[in-house]
């Protein structure tokens, strides 16, 4: 009853600690893996579970299990999610407990071990984001791996390493791991082994093979950089203490056989992150800490009461100053987050037709793969979704064949979304005001993107707007930068019409202008608009052909609904 006690008690704090995730919100991976997950049909689970090849698009059963399965019924309740993962993470710190004590370890000395791994900031992102269920999954798996091995169940341990391996490849390690306890528990059973090291020693030469394809961030790279590189960054988030790799190494010289084995154990589930510089995130620690846990436990043994009870209450304090810091910095990409996904799910509600998304930008953690599968989880998983990012050629097409459009345009300065829609019913306007309410979809090529209240052009930019009955005044409004002028001393704008020049004006001052020219009268309600500015502006590392040309702030034919933007006074 007492233990039983101790986890409730623990379960309390640790959700008191941590009750912040709660307020979370989806990364673009989780996002990314819903929609993908939700899509695909379960003989993909149970072909890829059952497979002994390993997967190359990174394909984990057992934890896209969990998006397609879980997600289906949560859908987007983020506080489901979190308390689905911290539910885990508590099992997982009784299977450890248990672990520790089929070691051999007293009440006391399991209880400090087990406190470097049940509160750990290190791994602070595994009980806030649910995009680390991998890594979640893969502990549950390996500590029943051990578990049952200890209590001679083979036949269910390396069941349990199958499960774990196809949850995260740091599994990989784990026939190693087994051998290693062993040898520490002074048991043989080598014959028993041999299939785990089999299925180990398969995938890993599949990983050494694949190795060789094109570069990317899972790519390992097996030098003395790369492994600098990865020591430095885990060695400094093991612990939450500056040197705690160094700590951590000097447990092996305890003299217990089992704090030497739990180093060990760190070591080699660490082994392939140890060479992956592109791929460095905290949660991936999360298996290693099961080792750690192991050698802090053979250290209290070996120190005492006093020193235990010491130690644990100077890294606590230390441990959740940290937690406080990843916290407020996690709430507000996920406050970003939550805003952008709300306003498209609100948009679709609002235009059900729309299946057509241009993008200009996205939140720190939402990503543009995130931006899109919150569109495509919006308009349902099985309706077709077009996409496109703004200004490419593809947005070009779907904003000239599209009748239902959207724009999602992300501003990072204020941190807000702005929303145009499209659809058969829409006009188009005789006068454009640039700014995040602009109708997009009548600018052409050559333009370069929504600047709070103007937008540049390359050297030549098109657009189409509305000609009203008659109108033959056509106004520009322009702003002229200083660094501009400081750079060019001068510039030249010249307008078209439907193909024919209506003016030009040269600006040698920085400064906002409203150009004004008459033009021919005309019976066409639409006007091809042209703008072609020299000799061409560059930023440092600006690409040559991209050249910048001028900023405008608006443009067309000044009506009474749509009338010109005045002239800014500075």
């Amino acid at each position: 009853m007492k233990t039983i006690a101790a986890f409730l008690l623990f379960g309390f704090f640790f959700w008191l600690a941590n009750r912040g995730a709660y307020k979370g919100y989806f990364d673009g991976d989780d996002l990314d893996n819903l929609c993908m997950t939700n899509a695909i049909g379960a003989d993909i689970f149970v072909n890829s579970f059952f497979s002994p090849k390993l997967d190359q698009a990174n394909f984990r059963p057992v934890g896209h299990a969990f998006y397609r399965y879980f997600g289906s019924a949560a859908q987007l309740n983020y506080p489901r999610y979190i308390a689905c993962i911290h539910a885990v993470h508590l099992i997982n710190v009784i299977l450890l407990w248990l672990l520790l004590r089929a070691l051999g370890f007293e009440p006391l000395n399991a209880a400090f071990g087990l406190l470097f791994y049940a509160f750990n900031m290190g791994t602070f992102e595994i009980y806030w984001k649910p995009m680390y269920v991998f890594d979640l999954f893969c502990a549950t798996f390996t500590l029943a791996s051990i578990l049952l091995w200890i209590r001679d169940r083979w036949i269910l341990s390396f069941l349990a390493f199958w499960c774990a391996f196809k949850a995260k490849e740091v599994a990989i390690a784990i026939p190693v791991v087994l051998a290693l306890l062993d040898y520490t528990l002074r048991k043989r059973r080598w014959k028993q082994l041999l299939p785990f090291l089999a299925v180990s020693l398969s995938f890993g030469l599949q990983a050494v093979l694949a190795n060789h394809g094109p570069e990317t961030a899972y790519t390992f790279h097996f030098t003395f950089d790369a492994l600098k590189t990865c020591l430095m960054f885990y060695g400094n988030r093991i612990l939450i203490v500056p040197y705690g790799a160094f700590i951590v190494a000097a447990m092996f010289f305890i003299p217990d056989r089992r704090a030497r084995f739990g180093v060990a154990a760190i070591l080699l589930f660490m082994a392939p992150m140890l060479f992956l510089p592109g791929r460095l995130f905290g949660a991936y620690l999360y298996v290693p800490l099961i080792g750690l846990s192991i050698a802090a436990a053979a250290f209290s043994h070996k120190t005492g009461r006093i020193a235990s009870i010491v130690l644990a209450l100077i890294w606590l304090p230390l441990n959740y100053r940290d937690m406080q810091h990843r916290r407020s910095e996690q709430l507000a990409i996920a406050d970003q987050n939550h805003v952008y996904v709300n306003q498209v799910l609100d948009l679709v509600k609002a235009h059900p037709q729309t299946r057509a998304f241009i993008f200009d930008k996205s939140p720190e953690g939402l990503h543009s793969w995130g931006v899109r599968s919150g569109a495509r989880w919006a308009i349902g998983l099985m309706n077709p979704l077009k996409e496109a990012e703004i200004r490419s050629k593809e947005a070009l097409d779907l904003s000239a064949h599209e009748a239902n459009l959207a724009y999602l345009i992300w501003t990072p300065e204020t941190k807000k979304l702005s929303t145009v829609t499209r659809d058969a019913a829409t006009q188009d306007i005789p006068y454009i005001a640039m700014n995040n309410a602009a109708p997009l979809w009548q600018l052409g090529d050559g333009w370069h993107g929504v600047e709070g209240n103007f937008e540049w052009t390359n050297l030549e930019a098109f657009a189409h707007i509305a000609r009203p009955a008659g109108a033959m005044h056509f106004e520009v409004l322009i702003n002229v930068g200083p660094l501009l002028i400081q750079t060019l001393k001068q510039v030249k704008l010249e307008v078209l019409i439907d193909g024919s020049k209506v003016g030009e004006q040269q600006f040698s001052t920085a400064g906002w202008r409203t150009l004004s020219f008459e033009v021919p009268p005309s019976k066409s309600p639409t006007a091809q608009v042209e703008f072609k500015a020299s000799p061409g502006y560059f930023y440092e590392d600006h690409n040559p052909a991209d050249a910048l040309g001028i900023a405008i702030g608006g443009f067309g034919f000044p009506t009474t609904q749509y009338p010109s933007v005045p002239t800014p006074t500075r």
